[in-house]
């Protein structure tokens, strides 16, 4: 990972070459110079803006400056978003040590590390594409309250999430009984026109054998389609998780 003092020789770097440019081209008297100095002055802001927003946010100042922006955010009728120790490249691979969402009674729902691999460049797409989404526990301390429902204005981009895998521990509140399962599946959900599709895989831990492999596809203008396969033989969590 790039650190700090090698984002800051870079950034240096890219302003002392777009100077050296902007001198030479003075020099050469092709143009009127007080033309040629506005358009070097605006090129070196055009690179420093470039620089900050492309390597900023590797510095400790730009991650904090994230993490007050995301906190707070509204998730919907599911809560509010809280994240902790964002590190890494956040144009890339970053990792999220606490992420926690709440409603009015407080945290429902709680990850720790959590590490996301993606492709800033598809957003000009409109399209979020992760390659993978890997969480080392996520809680689920008992089930939300979900706010009163709005109309939908729809999704503001795609999601495209080629896999996400977790270990998935569910508490006596949310599913009736303790639950520890291992979690794998996709997601895709398009923006333009609606609808969507994708798997899901959860093997129990404290019950060998008890599992559910689902996978489901909806659009607009055609019905819901699930297809689901569950287990349970020992009176395990995956009948109060389904339920939900």
């Amino acid at each position: 990972m790039t650190g700090p003092r090698d984002v800051q020789e870079v950034a240096v770097e890219v302003v002392q070459e777009v100077t050296e440019t902007a001198v030479k081209i003075v020099k050469s008297r092709r143009l009127p110079q007080a033309i040629v100095a506005i358009c070097a002055v605006i090129a070196l802001l055009l690179s420093a803006s470039l620089l900050t927003a492309r390597y900023g946010v590797l510095l400790p100042q730009g991650r904090l400056l994230i993490e007050a922006r995301v906190n707070g955010l509204k998730l919907g009728r599911f809560g509010k978003l809280k994240i902790e120790g964002l590190g890494g490249d956040v144009w890339r691979h970053f990792s999220v040590a606490h992420l926690t969402i709440s409603d009015e009674k407080g945290t429902w729902l709680e990850a720790r590390n959590l590490t996301i691999t993606w492709h800033y460049v598809e957003l000009l797409r409109r399209n979020f594409h992760a390659e993978k989404i890997v969480a080392e526990q996520v809680s689920l301390l008992r089930r939300p309250t979900l706010s009163p429902k709005t109309k939908s204005r729809g999704l503001p981009v795609s999601f495209n999430i080629d896999r996400v895998q977790t270990r998935l521990d569910l508490a006596p509140a949310f599913s009736g009984v303790h639950g520890v399962f291992d979690l794998t599946g996709d997601l895709d959900l398009r923006r333009a026109g609606g609808g969507g599709q994708g798997r899901v895989a959860a093997l129990s831990v404290l019950h060998p054998g008890d599992q559910l492999k689902a996978q489901f596809e909806f659009g607009r203008d055609r019905p819901l389609k699930l297809v689901a396969k569950a287990h349970e033989a020992r009176g395990g969590a995956l009948a109060g998780a389904v339920g939900l």
